[in-house]
């Protein structure tokens, strides 16, 4: 089988939000994403924002996803 994507319009990231069960000091966890509004949208920027604020040490689970709605 073969699945062919053809490249769409370039996007861009938007407003970045964290979404906590418990309150947590958002600046730090900003600074490491290295996410800016405006900056052009990779998924493998994505990926490499889960896995440096897993890498905080602060959080047991981490999710870093686009929200397409």
């Amino acid at each position: 089988m073969t699945v062919k994507v053809e490249p769409g319009p370039v996007c861009t990231l938007g407003p970045v939000s964290i979404k906590s069960g418990t309150k947590i000091p958002e600046k730090p966890v900003f600074a490491v994403t290295k996410l800016k509004r405006g900056e052009r949208y990779s998924e493998s920027a994505l990926a490499s924002a889960q896995h440096a604020i897993y890498d905080l040490g602060a959080f047991s689970s981490v999710t870093v996803r686009g929200d397409f709605e």
